[in-house]
Protein backbone atom coordinates (compact mmCIF):
# COMPACT_ATOMS: atom_id res chain seq x y z
CA UNK A 1 0.00 0.00 0.00
CA UNK A 2 1.52 2.89 -1.19
CA UNK A 3 1.39 6.18 0.65
CA UNK A 4 1.64 9.67 -0.69
CA UNK A 5 2.68 12.63 1.76
CA UNK A 6 1.32 16.21 0.53
CA UNK A 7 2.46 19.42 1.71
CA UNK A 8 0.17 22.27 2.37
CA UNK A 9 1.29 25.45 0.69
CA UNK A 10 -0.49 27.26 3.97
CA UNK A 11 2.25 28.52 6.12
CA UNK A 12 3.02 30.64 9.13
CA UNK A 13 5.48 33.64 8.54
CA UNK A 14 6.29 34.06 11.93
CA UNK A 15 9.61 33.27 14.28
CA UNK A 16 8.99 29.94 16.47
CA UNK A 17 9.93 32.43 19.33
CA UNK A 18 7.78 35.61 19.89
CA UNK A 19 9.49 38.84 21.35
CA UNK A 20 9.25 38.97 25.40
CA UNK A 21 6.54 39.73 26.77
CA UNK A 22 6.54 40.67 30.50
CA UNK A 23 4.02 40.55 33.77
CA UNK A 24 1.61 43.06 33.80
CA UNK A 25 2.51 44.89 31.07
CA UNK A 26 -0.03 44.87 28.02
CA UNK A 27 1.38 43.02 24.65
CA UNK A 28 0.57 42.71 21.07
CA UNK A 29 1.57 40.60 18.37
CA UNK A 30 -0.09 40.03 15.12
CA UNK A 31 0.56 37.26 13.49
CA UNK A 32 1.07 36.81 9.57
CA UNK A 33 -0.13 33.60 7.06
CA UNK A 34 1.62 32.45 3.75
CA UNK A 35 0.44 31.15 0.58
CA UNK A 36 -3.48 31.71 1.91
CA UNK A 37 -5.81 31.15 -0.68
CA UNK A 38 -8.46 33.28 1.21
CA UNK A 39 -9.30 34.63 4.50
CA UNK A 40 -7.75 32.81 7.39
CA UNK A 41 -8.86 31.88 10.61
CA UNK A 42 -6.59 31.34 13.81
CA UNK A 43 -7.20 29.48 16.87
CA UNK A 44 -5.58 28.78 19.72
CA UNK A 45 -5.36 25.20 20.93
CA UNK A 46 -3.09 25.33 24.31
CA UNK A 47 -0.50 26.86 26.00
CA UNK A 48 -1.68 30.57 26.50
CA UNK A 49 -0.30 32.26 29.16
CA UNK A 50 -3.00 33.04 31.89
CA UNK A 51 -4.08 36.62 30.97
CA UNK A 52 -3.87 36.74 26.96
CA UNK A 53 -6.08 35.43 24.20
CA UNK A 54 -5.43 35.08 20.45
CA UNK A 55 -8.24 36.54 18.49
CA UNK A 56 -9.19 35.08 14.69
CA UNK A 57 -7.69 37.27 13.04
CA UNK A 58 -4.26 36.18 14.49
CA UNK A 59 -3.62 39.07 17.01
CA UNK A 60 -1.95 37.49 20.19
CA UNK A 61 -2.37 40.27 23.04
CA UNK A 62 -3.47 40.73 26.54
CA UNK A 63 -1.35 41.20 30.03
CA UNK A 64 0.58 38.11 31.26
CA UNK A 65 -0.05 37.26 34.48
CA UNK A 66 2.11 34.44 35.45
CA UNK A 67 6.21 34.56 33.80
CA UNK A 68 7.18 31.18 32.55
CA UNK A 69 8.18 29.97 28.99
CA UNK A 70 5.13 29.25 27.15
CA UNK A 71 4.73 27.04 24.24
CA UNK A 72 1.46 28.02 22.43
CA UNK A 73 0.29 25.86 20.20
CA UNK A 74 -2.47 26.85 17.48
CA UNK A 75 -4.34 26.14 14.13
CA UNK A 76 -5.04 28.72 11.14
CA UNK A 77 -7.32 27.89 8.00
CA UNK A 78 -7.66 29.62 4.73
CA UNK A 79 -11.22 27.43 3.86
CA UNK A 80 -8.99 25.06 1.74
CA UNK A 81 -6.10 24.07 3.88
CA UNK A 82 -5.84 23.66 8.28
CA UNK A 83 -2.45 23.69 9.42
CA UNK A 84 -1.26 23.36 12.94
CA UNK A 85 1.85 25.05 14.15
CA UNK A 86 3.45 26.27 18.09
CA UNK A 87 5.45 29.50 19.04
CA UNK A 88 7.25 30.23 21.77
CA UNK A 89 6.38 33.25 24.29
CA UNK A 90 8.69 34.07 27.12
CA UNK A 91 7.28 35.96 30.09
CA UNK A 92 9.33 37.90 32.05
CA UNK A 93 8.90 39.70 35.81
CA UNK A 94 11.71 42.02 35.39
CA UNK A 95 11.82 44.46 32.24
CA UNK A 96 14.88 46.72 31.35
CA UNK A 97 13.03 49.94 30.45
CA UNK A 98 15.97 51.81 29.01
CA UNK A 99 15.73 52.13 25.06
CA UNK A 100 17.91 49.33 23.54
CA UNK A 101 20.05 51.80 21.68
CA UNK A 102 22.31 53.79 24.07
CA UNK A 103 23.29 57.47 23.43
CA UNK A 104 26.45 57.90 21.25
CA UNK A 105 29.84 57.67 22.94
CA UNK A 106 32.87 59.94 21.73
CA UNK A 107 36.38 58.66 21.68
CA UNK A 108 38.08 60.99 24.46
CA UNK A 109 35.00 62.69 25.95
CA UNK A 110 33.38 61.87 29.20
CA UNK A 111 30.48 59.41 28.88
CA UNK A 112 27.50 58.88 31.44
CA UNK A 113 23.95 57.29 31.00
CA UNK A 114 21.80 55.58 32.81
CA UNK A 115 19.61 52.53 32.97
CA UNK A 116 16.38 51.55 34.53
CA UNK A 117 14.78 48.50 34.96
CA UNK A 118 10.93 48.06 36.42
CA UNK A 119 8.59 44.84 37.32
CA UNK A 120 9.69 42.08 39.90
CA UNK A 121 10.80 42.83 43.68
CA UNK A 122 12.52 46.68 42.79
CA UNK A 123 16.14 47.01 44.31
CA UNK A 124 17.65 46.25 40.91
CA UNK A 125 21.32 45.74 40.15
CA UNK A 126 23.24 45.89 36.87
CA UNK A 127 25.67 44.10 35.73
CA UNK A 128 27.03 44.48 31.79
CA UNK A 129 29.60 42.25 29.69
CA UNK A 130 30.92 44.04 26.01
CA UNK A 131 31.08 48.38 27.09
CA UNK A 132 33.94 49.90 24.72
CA UNK A 133 37.23 50.26 26.75
CA UNK A 134 37.13 52.55 29.53
CA UNK A 135 33.32 52.93 30.60
CA UNK A 136 31.88 50.89 33.48
CA UNK A 137 28.70 50.35 34.98
CA UNK A 138 27.51 50.80 38.54
CA UNK A 139 25.69 48.59 39.90
CA UNK A 140 22.94 51.48 39.99
CA UNK A 141 22.50 51.16 36.29
CA UNK A 142 24.92 54.21 35.78
CA UNK A 143 27.34 53.74 33.18
CA UNK A 144 30.39 55.98 32.88
CA UNK A 145 33.75 56.73 31.79
CA UNK A 146 36.19 57.85 29.04
CA UNK A 147 36.25 55.36 25.73
CA UNK A 148 39.66 55.21 24.05
CA UNK A 149 38.13 52.12 21.76
CA UNK A 150 37.89 51.94 18.21
CA UNK A 151 35.07 54.00 16.50
CA UNK A 152 32.20 51.41 15.91
CA UNK A 153 28.97 49.30 17.23
CA UNK A 154 29.47 47.91 20.23
CA UNK A 155 26.64 44.97 21.33
CA UNK A 156 26.31 45.31 25.18
CA UNK A 157 24.51 42.58 27.11
CA UNK A 158 22.75 43.83 30.41
CA UNK A 159 21.38 42.23 33.32
CA UNK A 160 19.18 43.71 35.48
CA UNK A 161 18.57 41.61 39.02
CA UNK A 162 15.89 42.41 41.87
CA UNK A 163 16.35 41.95 45.69
CA UNK A 164 14.86 38.52 44.72
CA UNK A 165 17.28 37.56 42.43
CA UNK A 166 15.17 37.38 39.69
CA UNK A 167 16.59 38.78 36.76
CA UNK A 168 16.20 39.28 33.09
CA UNK A 169 19.19 40.06 30.21
CA UNK A 170 18.80 42.03 27.23
CA UNK A 171 21.13 42.92 24.31
CA UNK A 172 21.50 46.99 24.01
CA UNK A 173 24.37 48.54 21.25
CA UNK A 174 26.16 51.50 21.74
CA UNK A 175 28.47 53.66 19.19
CA UNK A 176 31.32 55.09 19.51
CA UNK A 177 32.15 57.84 17.69
CA UNK A 178 35.77 58.44 16.49
CA UNK A 179 37.45 61.56 16.35
CA UNK A 180 40.55 62.28 14.05
CA UNK A 181 43.62 63.94 14.62
CA UNK A 182 44.47 67.63 14.56
CA UNK A 183 46.28 68.63 11.98
CA UNK A 184 47.91 72.00 11.71
CA UNK A 185 49.62 73.12 8.47
CA UNK A 186 51.47 76.77 8.35
CA UNK A 187 51.66 78.17 4.48
CA UNK A 188 54.56 80.96 3.84
CA UNK A 189 53.46 83.90 1.37
CA UNK A 190 53.93 87.31 0.75
CA UNK A 191 50.86 89.87 0.76
CA UNK A 192 50.38 92.47 -1.81
CA UNK A 193 52.05 95.01 -0.35
CA UNK A 194 55.09 92.72 0.14
CA UNK A 195 54.62 92.34 3.63
CA UNK A 196 55.53 87.89 4.81
CA UNK A 197 52.54 86.55 5.53
CA UNK A 198 51.96 82.91 7.49
CA UNK A 199 48.53 81.76 6.81
CA UNK A 200 47.66 78.70 10.09
CA UNK A 201 44.96 76.04 9.50
CA UNK A 202 44.07 73.80 12.15
CA UNK A 203 41.98 70.98 10.30
CA UNK A 204 40.12 68.65 13.94
CA UNK A 205 37.19 66.15 13.14
CA UNK A 206 37.45 66.85 9.36
CA UNK A 207 36.35 70.72 9.53
CA UNK A 208 38.35 73.55 9.38
CA UNK A 209 38.20 75.17 12.76
CA UNK A 210 40.74 77.57 12.71
CA UNK A 211 41.87 80.16 10.42
CA UNK A 212 44.38 83.58 10.89
CA UNK A 213 47.10 85.23 9.15
CA UNK A 214 50.07 86.17 11.07
CA UNK A 215 51.35 89.03 9.06
CA UNK A 216 55.00 90.36 9.72
CA UNK A 217 57.30 93.42 8.73
CA UNK A 218 58.92 93.87 5.58
CA UNK A 219 60.78 91.54 3.98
Amino acid sequence: LASVLRIAPLAVKDPYQLPDAFVSTAYSYSMTALNNAGAVTWIATSGLPPGMTLSSAGVLSGTPLADGYYNINFSLSDGVETVGRSISLPVFQVRITTPGVLPNATQGVPYTATLAASGGAGGYVFTASGLPNGLVLAPDGTISGTTSSGAGPYRVSVTATDSNLVSYNRLMSLDVIGVLPIYVSLTEGLTPSGRRSVLVQSLATAAVVALAFLVFGPV
